[in-house]
């Protein structure tokens, strides 16, 4: 995993990522807060799983003069491709390493519970979904 990764690791393991910066092409901003909520769901035999990351973050510079939504955006994105990339890659190799089948405990019978990475696994399905709450501008010298 590299450190990009492991802000999300942090995230779904419940630990706080406040302090990390993200620069993107727009701005760079200073994460304050995190919370991770999930909802899963066994339908058949397919495992679903809807992951939303709540961010609060605080801009610390502009790159040119985006609106305050283009920044949300280009953080939501980032951060979602960055998740899905991780996943796919994690699910190649049956490596569980965010302990997503533990949100399947109750849904899964307990004699299939051994079969969750080979059985499972493999075909959960993930909406994963990143929502930032810009709490304010920092120290920016032009408002936005």
């Amino acid at each position: 995993m590299n450190p990009d990764e492991t802000l999300l690791y942090n995230a779904f393991e419940g630990q706080s990522t406040s302090g990390k910066i993200e620069v993107m092409d727009t701005a760079s901003v200073m994460i304050l807060n995190n919370k991770l909520l999930h909802d899963s769901s066994l339908i058949g035999e397919t495992s679903h799983l809807k992951c939303t990351l709540k961010l609060k973050v605080m801009i610390l510079e502009t790159i040119g003069n985006p609106t305050l939504d283009e920044i949300r955006k280009d953080l939501n994105k980032i951060m979602t491709d960055r998740f899905n990339h991780l996943f796919a890659k994690l699910q190649e190799s049956e490596a569980d390493i965010l302990g997503l089948g533990q949100y399947f405990r109750r849904q899964i019978p307990r004699n299939e519970l051994k079969h969750w990475r080979s059985k499972y696994y493999p075909d959960l399905l993930i909406d994963f979904k990143v929502q930032t709450d810009i709490q304010n501008t920092g120290n920016l010298k032009t408002p936005l």
